[in-house]
């Protein structure tokens, strides 16, 4: 089933919140059919959750949407059960999606809070040493992985390899570190540990694999 993009926070919505409705109306359809000694396999009750969120998404209404930003912290000590924070987090600038600069800055009213040193990216040329530090999917969420893997970042290593504009007039950085799916928005840093741009985006070949970030 696709979904238009103005569906998007209704399917969000209706997989989350309706989750226990929807697994609720196929188990009652499931018990219906019973009499005729059918059992459905996992794909086909995999299809039917797939039609009865289709349906709420199509048929629910959405009215007073207010949007709540929170910033979840996670500390993974071994033996010991992922603990996770979240604090209400207030959006001070939002940027424009790509090529425009898409990103957002969020005040946290907390203090003893982790940070990382800033650096100036202009100092680097080509060739210098980057590190990329995020949460690959492939990576993360891996089901042979234990747990409290998840809250772990994954680091990667590589060299710039140009300096490029973008429209707007802003530079990016070409790197050739390994980035994929979930490394978006994470820190690029230089060999003293200070923060010199943010993964954004690439395109991967069968020859070729060029990320960016932005500086």
């Amino acid at each position: 089933m696709v979904f238009a993009p103005e569906d998007a926070l209704k399917v969000a919505l209706v997989e989350t919140g309706l989750k226990e409705q929807i697994d609720k109306d196929v188990d009652e359809f499931v018990q219906g059919v019973k009499a005729n000694n059918y059992k459905p396999s996992e794909d086909i009750l995999k299809e039917l959750r797939k039609a009865a969120s289709a349906f709420y998404v199509k048929y629910v209404k959405l009215s007073n949407v207010s949007t709540q930003i929170f910033t979840e912290m996670g500390v993974a000590i071994p033996g010991v059960q992922i603990m996770q924070k979240g604090f209400p987090s207030e959006l001070k600038v939002r940027g424009e999606p790509s090529p425009g600069k898409d990103v957002a800055i969020l005040k946290i009213d907390k203090t003893n809070l982790p940070t990382v040193p800033l650096g100036d990216d202009g100092k680097l040329r080509t060739g210098d040493k980057i590190f990329v530090i995020g949460y690959p999917g492939a990576a993360t969420f891996n089901p042979m992985l234990a747990n409290e893997s998840v809250v772990e970042s994954t680091m990667t290593s590589g060299l710039i390899s140009a300096r490029k504009t973008m429209p707007g007039g802003w530079d990016i950085l070409q790197v050739d570190a390994a980035m994929t799916h979930g490394n978006s928005g994470g820190p690029v840093l230089n060999e003293k540990g200070e923060v010199i741009g943010i993964a954004t985006f690439g395109k991967a070949s069968t020859r070729i694999t060029a990320p960016k970030c932005r500086g």
